[in-house]
């Protein structure tokens, strides 16, 4: 927090409270007259621009967003940039156009947003986390045996959300601790390769007993 109490400040701390990472657009901000230096004239004496703490905060109620912008609308719906555009020109997304930092953006109202998560069903990008957990290394479907004298038990893994689960033959649901503690191994290792991002159909065929083996057409 800026804390001058002649309420003179330098251009980094306008550029903190701007939340600017260059100065090129402070400059910008002065020639266009938005901004203008207490020592414009003479900044060379102090080899500095100053500013009025009151002008720059004027500047930043301006600079808000009216709204949410097509990127985070993008990221709250799990969807691409492209697909909310799309959404806007069909007019099945309430927007409007407004000037923001030199730019004519489109903006969203996040009560508008809101109703539109109720009334439509957004398809989602598929997501590698929903297959597989790569800090555990566990995929969905993996399989997890016990060996013992008796009878070797089986488990295969139902969701890489935290917390893993994974179901056994019994038709436990238990979490991926719970299956190592009672001594469950992974049946094979999972590869590092490269992750491919195409989309494409995978067919999975299982046998009768549901805790089998993968195999992948």
């Amino acid at each position: 927090m800026i804390d001058n109490p002649t309420k003179i400040i330098t251009i980094e701390d306008v550029m903190e409270m701007l939340a600017i990472s260059s100065k090129k657009t402070i400059y910008t901000c002065i020639q266009q007259g938005k901004l203008n230096p207490i020592n414009k004239d003479d900044w060379h004496i102090e080899g500095r621009y100053e500013f009025n703490i009151e002008d720059v905060v004027r500047l930043q109620e301006e600079l808000k967003k009216p709204g949410l912008t097509t990127k985070e609308v993008a990221r709250q719906l799990d969807i691409s940039v492209t697909t909310v555009n799309k959404y806007i020109k069909q007019e099945l997304l309430p927007a409007f156009q407004e000037e923001y930092r030199g730019i004519n953006c489109y903006f969203v109202n996040e009560e508008d947003l809101d109703a539109f998560k109720r009334t439509h069903e957004v398809g989602r990008k598929p997501s590698k986390r929903h297959f597989y957990h790569s800090e555990q290394n566990i995929a969905l479907f993996q399989l997890f045996v016990k060996k013992s004298e008796e009878k070797e038990q089986f488990a295969r893994i139902i969701s890489v959300e935290d917390p893993i689960m994974a179901v056994t033959e019994q038709h436990e649901e238990i979490t991926l601790e719970e299956l190592l503690h009672r001594g469950f191994e992974a049946a094979y290792e999972i590869e590092s390769k490269k992750t491919i991002t195409k989309e494409g159909l995978c067919y999975i065929r299982f046998q009768a007993n549901s805790l089998c083996q993968i195999t992948a057409l």
